[in-house]
């Protein structure tokens, strides 16, 4: 199996791409960097919650038309052959197969799921699939299911005019069924607040990003308190992830999980160390003076 990979200009340069969140976009490249080597992935809800991302954003690159996603799970990196170039001998087939002879190929190289296809074709259209059929020539029908190999050769080009306006259709379509999907905040919120305080985009990595928010998703705890716990890092000029992490562990086993018992905890500390400091102070003072103090005090 090839180890390296690649993604073109066009792609990640477009406006439908950089118009996305960057939790999104930071998906696409890590979906692209796990897929096979062409370009098949079979855990991609995991991968995105792995990489500090959700979900939804997965959901907006299906939207996008940026990965085609099967009813069995599996995801596909819809321009993969634009992005990679692998030689033959290096390359290993995936295998998913039955996902594969789902698609076919168009003329820049994209992947298209038949059932679009046969969805927005029409007999009398100038704009035609591509399929995409083996060297000995015999035209690939898609209504027959015939299989294909991985020889593909294109026999009918698409017009690149159409073929645009036809992706813009997808896209206004997609985003009104998809607009309705409640986004999750807490990426963005975390990578607010980081930045805020000082913290470098580098300094966590997206699985420790995903450990932090873990504690609002999983114990409960308000975002408010993840945000003091990285506020107190920069003011202790400890920025990193483990200062926050050891922070938050603290919080959790004194159970506190809101930025009002955060506060409380700390008035408690600070009047118990201001009565030790006073007894402190009475320590050295004679006893005899001590006693006076208490009889003017009581009269």
């Amino acid at each position: 199996m090839a180890q390296r990979r690649m993604f073109t200009k066009e792609i990640t340069t477009s406006d439908a791409f950089v118009d996305m969140p960057a939790s999104s976009q930071l998906l696409y490249f890590h979906l692209g960097m796990e897929a096979d080597d062409e370009g098949f992935i079979g855990n991609a809800r995991m991968l995105s919650r792995a990489y500090g991302t959700s979900t939804d954003d997965l959901r907006l690159l299906i939207a996008k038309g940026f990965i085609i996603a099967f009813d069995s799970g599996v995801t596909v990196v819809k321009d993969w052959n634009l992005n990679n170039k692998i030689r033959k001998d290096r390359s290993k087939p995936t295998i998913y197969s039955e996902e594969k002879n789902q698609l076919v190929l168009d003329a820049t190289g994209a992947y298209q799921h038949v059932n679009q296809l046969a969805t927005n074709s029409r007999p009398d259209d100038s704009r035609l699939a591509t399929n995409w059929q083996p060297k000995t020539a015999e035209s690939v029908d898609i209504s027959d299911d015939n299989q294909m190999t991985t020889n593909w050769q294109p026999n009918v080009r698409i017009g690149k005019d159409r073929l645009g306006k036809d992706r813009l259709e997808e896209e206004r379509q997609e985003d009104d069924s998809s607009s309705s999907l409640p986004a999750n905040p807490l990426p963005s919120m975390l990578m607010n607040s980081l930045a805020e305080n000082g913290f470098m985009s580098t300094d966590l990595t997206p699985m420790q990003q995903q450990t932090l928010i873990a504690y609002v998703e999983d114990d409960g705890m308000e975002f408010g308190v993840l945000a003091k716990a990285i506020e107190g890092a920069s003011n202790a000029n400890a920025r990193t992830f483990n200062y926050v992490k050891g922070t938050m562990e603290k919080k959790l086993k004194q159970g506190v999980k809101t930025v009002a018992e955060w506060d409380a905890t700390e008035n408690k500390f600070k009047q118990r160390k201001s009565a030790g400091d006073k007894q402190s102070d009475n320590a050295n003072v004679p006893q005899w003076m001590l006693d006076n103090m208490r009889e003017l005090e009581g009269e």
